[in-house]
């Protein structure tokens, strides 16, 4: 089993947060029924800062991770995020292959 964990951190511009938060919710809405190999999903505000989220995925395959991020509502969701934010970072821990490594470095 390839298991893997991913951590996306983003930091919001100041006065964005209805923004991040409708587009955020609308995608993991959205990819909530069609990533069923996604075993763990959720997006929520950073303890100690304010602005910084944090998304945490558990994907049962590097397969999986590379099929939620050619998912349209994550594209979708990426685009908008360019407007309201002003960070965006990612850390993988675990069994992955390099495409997943590929597709992060875009």
């Amino acid at each position: 089993m390839k298991t893997f964990l991913s951590l996306v951190s983003i930091t919001i511009k100041e006065g964005m947060f209805d923004g991040n938060s409708g587009i955020s919710g609308t995608a993991n809405k959205a990819i909530d029924k069609p990533e069923d190999d996604t075993w763990f999903n959720n997006f929520d505000r950073h303890t100690n800062e304010q602005y910084r989220f944090v998304w945490t995925d558990v994907y049962r395959k590097s397969d999986n991770y590379r099929f939620h991020v050619d998912n349209l509502p994550v594209q979708e969701y990426e685009e908008k995020h360019a407007e309201l934010a002003i960070n965006f970072s990612i850390e993988i821990s675990g069994n992955f292959t390099n495409e997943v490594i590929e597709k992060i470095n875009g």
